[in-house]
């Protein structure tokens, strides 16, 4: 009896665990805060971001493009993400 309990506690974790980590679902990409759909916040830092970006671009545009997916940048730009691209 203790045996199938601890069995069926065991399944019934595993399954939250796994239903809870895994999307079953389509997903979407970001969309990189270089590419011309993106709807950009009115900010300085945003665009200060932009700018270092397109930068580094000129020198490796797929590492740019997968920077500006970032959600830390898409979200807000503060002054510790610019100094984190200007020392990139």
């Amino acid at each position: 009896m203790v045996q199938c309990l601890t069995t069926l506690v065991s399944a019934i974790t595993i399954n939250i665990l796994i239903n809870s980590c895994a999307s079953f679902g389509p997903t979407e990409q970001n969309v990189s805060i270089l590419d011309p759909t993106y709807q950009s916040p009115s900010d300085a830092n945003f665009f200060e971001a932009q700018t270092i970006l397109k930068d580094i671009a000129s020198q490796n545009a797929k590492s740019a493009q997968e920077l500006g997916k970032l959600p830390e940048l898409q979200d807000s730009v503060d002054k510790k993400d610019l100094k984190t691209l200007r020392d990139m």
